[in-house]
């Protein structure tokens, strides 16, 4: 049952994603794929509610979903063309006798820039386990000779190894079957060999698709294509101006790797799960990005570094990064700070600092210049650092350079902006470090607290930190100041003393304040009046409260 549950979450979120407007789900029966409120949706089947359940006794228990349009669903013959956003064939494809030939007339259903939502059962999940996957050969033979051939042969198969009849009753059965055209699973496939069909339907028979989505969602897998328009009017969904590739018109595009649900605004969103917001659904440690040489000319990142395995594979997804920008673009990665506890949670495998990108930057850029394939400048590193430890490092007159170097705790993360240039020249350009308390909120300068220091001063140290306690609470006393020093010294002498004398002023002034009060107290009658009662009370014997 909990599985059951995950399952229809993942696809009710993979179509609140792709599904808009109108469409169709094909066979629903009792499952229908949870669709957006605001998105209409027409249920197909070959027979009514009814009629289905009188044909196929084992769904008399369900409450199935009332059909609006009674068609065969590899024909659509009933469905016009063009004239639907989506169709959705969940646990479908598998009862076409011809696969291809179903697809084929999906899409002629199906507007330009329509989604086709394809669920199928992965045989090695299901009863279908001891059957032998679909060839593609069998599937575009059923294609070109239509499937009469082969439908004697799936119902033998379904008789024996599904059904498990014994060996004397598979051909009764498999009459049976046949006669009924009974709606059995006629193919059966893995992941891979059903993206073999769809690359063959794509590249071989020059169907108008584009493979959206591939997701693993428990026993069975979920594939999203798209309809794409004509090749002179195809655009890209992404609207942020174009460039041309061959005789395509593709934009510039911009995209977010490991976005999870927070995508970044105008981005294309990538990540290892489907989720609102993720556009790809990649392992990018493995898979390289699905995009063409040099079409991208931004790259986000946001708390997604630091989940990859090794170093190595954090290398090879920079160099997939270098492949597709232009030259000029701009990234932007942002990661916990390695010198955070938050840096260490389980799940970060690596933990970046501003050296990290020193080191491919700026101290070793000609090696990673050629290893990228593009020199990589480095023109910022931001510090978040959170307002009470900011406060409090103000209170204590702490240098933010000073804590950076040296504290432990005080950035919550950071982010490195980066130029991405193919042909550059030139000096390795300064790097601008700033701050903020947000990533959004203004950036201030950090300034450099270091110094240049001589032998003489190193000697000096060294001496201080060789002293003992007492001998050190007397060293200062014991060296001559410089001229320099004795001036500082006397300055700061001034300032406290200045200090000093204001603070005895005020004192003073409180002081008598206090006494004129005092003094016109005594002479008031009250005061009178509690004198002489203390008198009385001394001259007859009794304790006063004085």
């Amino acid at each position: 049952m909990a599985d059951t549950i995950l399952e229809n979450s993942l696809r009710s979120l993979i179509a609140a994603r792709y599904l808009r407007s109108n469409g169709i789900e094909i066979g629903a029966l009792y499952a229908p794929v949870e669709v957006p409120p605001e998105v209409t949706v027409r249920y197909l089947d070959r027979m009514s509610a009814n009629q289905l359940k009188q044909t196929y006794p084992e769904l008399g228990e369900y409450e199935l979903v009332e059909v609006d349009v009674v068609d065969d669903g590899e024909n659509l013959s009933s469905v016009l063309d063009a004239s639907v956003d989506f169709i959705i064939a969940n646990h479908m494809i598998e009862h076409c006798q011809n696969p291809i030939f179903a697809i084929e007339n999906w899409l002629r259903v199906l507007k330009p820039n329509g989604i086709l939502y394809i669920g199928v059962p992965d045989k090695r999940y299901t009863f279908d386990c001891h059957r032998s996957v679909t060839s593609l050969d069998h599937l575009i033979r059923d294609y070109t000779e239509e499937p009469l051939w082969s439908m004697h042969s799936h119902c033998s198969k379904w008789a024996r190894l599904v059904d498990k009849y014994p060996e004397h009753e598979v051909a009764a059965r498999t009459k049976v079957l046949t006669n009924l055209n009974y709606s059995i699973h006629f193919h059966v496939w893995t992941q891979i060999e059903f993206l073999e069909l769809l690359l063959y339907c794509q590249n071989k028979l020059s169907f108008p698709i584009e493979i959206e989505l591939v997701q693993k969602n428990g026993m069975e897998f979920i594939i999203i294509l798209s309809k794409t328009a004509p090749e002179i009017e195809q655009t890209s969904r992404w609207n942020n101006g174009h460039r041309s590739i061959g005789e395509r018109t593709v934009n510039k595009l911009k995209i977010d790797l490991g976005c999870g649900s927070r995508k970044k605004e105008g981005t294309i969103g990538i990540d290892l799960q489907a989720q609102p917001g993720v556009d790809y659904v990649l392992n990018l440690q493995i898979e390289p990005l699905p995009f063409p040489d040099k079409s991208v000319d931004y790259v986000h990142s946001s708390h997604f570094l630091e989940h990859i395995d090794t170093a190595h594979h954090v290398v090879q997804i920079f160099k997939e990064i270098s492949r597709v920008c232009v030259d000029g673009t701009n990234l932007e990665f942002w990661t916990p700070y390695s010198w955070s506890n938050s840096a260490f949670v389980f799940g970060h495998n690596i933990f970046y600092n501003e050296d990290h990108y020193l080191h491919l930057c700026v101290w070793n850029s000609s090696f990673w210049q050629d290893q990228l394939k593009a020199r990589w400048v480095l023109k910022e590193i931001t510090y978040v650092i959170d307002p009470d430890i900011l406060i409090e490092l103000y209170s204590n007159k702490v240098k933010i350079d000073f804590a950076l170097k040296y504290y432990k705790d005080v950035v919550r993360e950071f982010g490195v902006f980066i130029e991405v240039n193919r042909n550059y020249q030139g000096e390795t350009p300064p790097v601008k470090r700033t701050f903020t308390v947000e990533r959004s909120a203004t950036r201030y300068p950090v300034k450099s607290s270091e110094v240049g220091w001589s032998q003489i001063e190193l000697e000096k140290a060294l001496e201080w930190f060789s002293l003992g306690e007492v001998e050190r609470s007397h060293y200062h006393l014991q060296q001559s100041p410089t001229e320099d020093e004795s001036q500082s010294y006397l300055q700061q002498t001034h300032t406290e003393l200045n200090q000093l004398q204001l603070e005895l002023q005020k004192t003073q002034a409180e002081l008598l304040q206090a006494q004129e009060m005092i003094n016109a107290m005594q002479t008031s009658k009250f005061w009178k009046l509690r004198t002489a009662w203390f008198n009385i009370k001394n001259s007859i014997g009794l304790a006063t409260d004085d």
